[in-house]
């Protein structure tokens, strides 16, 4: 890059910096031209230079953002998944958004304030996350299209709010089980059918891991481990089940699990 091409870098850079600073001061529309030029410590040619004005700076930041979290979609939701593993996938959207656009958050929290008739970040990300999920949800479970809407409405409205939050509060602790708990509500109203409504649920009172002996585990044989489920009502079972399943769904002793028609242990 020649002198006038990293000069040229140099100042759009501060610009935008300094912009993104007015907006965490002030709304966007009480920022003026001449405000962005005083901070940044340029003259009304050189802004023009580059931009057209406020509305073209604030879209290009704001599109350049919404071209990320596209890339970010496109990550997401690349692999389909079995039901039951489906929303434990899409449960981890807030955490890795929050991992790519932590160093910008700053910046990307001034830009939601921005709520014009042609720029609409948070909005443009929450419809972007809404149909995404919408064509996601109808190839793993196919319904009717007013379902599916309301429930990728549901999907895309918390994961933003969460994001949103996220980045404000900066916690320093794990947040995660708040949004498993969201999810596990969400996963029964979306993958869980009719038929289990009425399927009693047992809790998890002791896991044996898999004990192969002084001979150690047969070649090709799943681990198994056995487990010892107990209902409300005082019904007792025992279940032997994979291993890495247990693992996977996080089924530990004290979880409440449902078995399903088909077998299936499935966390409640």
């Amino acid at each position: 890059m020649n002198k006038n091409g990293l000069r040229t870098k140099k100042t759009r850079e501060k610009i935008e910096e300094k912009f993104i600073q007015l907006l965490q001061e002030k709304c966007f529309p009480k920022i003026t031209v001449q405000d962005i030029l005083d901070a940044a410590g340029i003259n009304r040619t050189t802004f023009y230079r580059h931009y057209r004005d406020k509305y073209e700076l604030a879209e290009l930041l704001c599109g350049r953002f919404f071209q990320k979290f596209e890339k970010c979609l496109r990550e997401r939701f690349g692999d389909a998944l079995p039901d039951e593993a489906a929303l434990e996938h899409l449960s981890q959207s807030i955490q890795l958004f929050y991992r790519d656009f932590y160093e910008e958050g700053d910046a990307l929290l001034a830009l939601f304030s921005i709520h014009e008739e042609e720029i609409h970040l948070y909005d443009d990300m929450r419809h972007c996350l809404k149909n995404a999920f919408f064509a996601y949800y109808i190839e793993q479970r196919p319904g009717t299209e007013l379902e599916t809407d309301y429930y990728s409405s549901l999907y895309a409205s918390f994961v933003m709010t969460s994001f949103e939050w996220i980045l404000k509060n900066r916690p320093d602790v794990d947040v995660s089980i708040y949004f498993k708990k969201f999810y596990r509500s969400l996963h029964q109203m979306m993958w869980q059918d009719e038929s289990c409504e009425n399927v009693p649920v047992y809790r998890v009172v002791r896991i044996d891991e898999p004990d192969f002996g002084c001979e150690g585990r047969p070649d090709g044989a799943e681990p198994m481990a056995k487990v010892y489920l107990e209902s409300e009502d005082g019904e007792k079972i025992e279940r032997m089940e994979p291993d890495a399943m247990l693992y996977q769904k996080e089924i530990n002793e004290g979880t409440c699990v449902r078995i399903l028609a088909d077998g299936r242990m499935e966390k409640w």
